[in-house]
């Protein structure tokens, strides 16, 4: 069995009202633990399904940790990403790739 590792997600704005992910398409795997952090409020949320241990999660002091799940399947699973600044939501759509068992992640 190959060794848990932590990703981190940075969200941040590209420009004002656009609300940016350093890793839009992140590949994973099973027993992963991924930080998500933000200088502002934020919340993410997967639909309709979930490879980490929760569906969604908020963080009001800047960081949002999820374990992905050993029991979870291959696939492409969207989820929200979702901030309020300046009295406004914004929100993106990036997604995390769980290769199937036994192909190579990548590094």
């Amino acid at each position: 069995m190959s060794k848990s590792r932590k990703h981190e997600i940075v969200l941040s704005f590209e420009r004002p009202g656009i609300l940016a992910v350093n890793q839009p398409s992140l590949r994973v795997s099973r027993g992963d633990s991924i930080v998500w952090k933000g200088d502002f409020p934020f919340a993410v949320e997967f639909s309709p399904n979930s490879p980490c241990d929760r569906l969604k999660g908020s963080s009001i002091n800047g960081s949002l940790a999820l374990k992905i799940r050993s029991d979870a399947g291959p696939g492409r699973f969207k989820y929200f990403a979702a901030a309020f600044v300046d009295g406004r939501v914004v929100t993106e759509d990036p997604e995390i790739i769980i290769e199937a068992v036994g192909r190579l992640r990548n590094a």
